[in-house]
């Protein structure tokens, strides 16, 4: 058991990395928690609040980059394709149908593949996706576990 040489009396915790940098002397920033925290009580300003919120829209924020997001990714998150998943779950007893695992982490696979369904309907929109039947066909799905997943061919394609 090593402690911090501040004589707090805490437990350093060794980590992985401190086989290659060493084991610190102190706890970091351990004098810093709680009510020893200088901001420790106090509260922003509704100027300050009003600045940082300005500070973070998207547009000022310089991380933003224009609201961009992949016509997959935008269909993946609609309640239709998580009702589509849901149903393929059920109709599968939430099980994966490659290795029969039950009580695992469980995703929808689509057997003609997601990119080619949008590629061969010529789905440019949210709209057309939702009118898509192909897309939302339960006969096309199969549930698989992540691992079984992982090895179809067309997985994160």
């Amino acid at each position: 058991m090593t402690l911090c040489k501040c004589g707090c009396g805490g437990e350093i915790i060794i980590k992985p990395h401190h086989k290659y940098y060493g084991i610190p002397e102190y706890i970091f920033n351990h004098h810093m928690r709680g009510k020893n925290h200088p901001f420790y009580g106090k509260h922003h300003t509704l100027i300050t609040k009003k600045k940082q919120s300005t500070k973070m829209q998207k547009t000022l924020n310089p991380h933003w980059k224009g609201g961009i997001r992949d016509l997959r990714e935008q269909i993946r998150v609609l309640i239709e394709y998580k009702e589509w998943r849901l149903m393929v779950f059920g109709r599968d007893n939430f099980t994966c149908q490659e290795c029969n695992k039950h009580g695992v982490y469980l995703e929808a696979h689509h057997i003609k593949s997601f990119v080619s369904i949008l590629r061969d309907n010529n789905i440019q929109s949210i709209k057309d996706a939702i009118q898509c039947n192909v897309l939302w066909n339960l006969d096309n799905g199969i549930t698989l576990c992540r691992e079984c997943h992982t090895k179809t061919y067309t997985y994160k394609r």
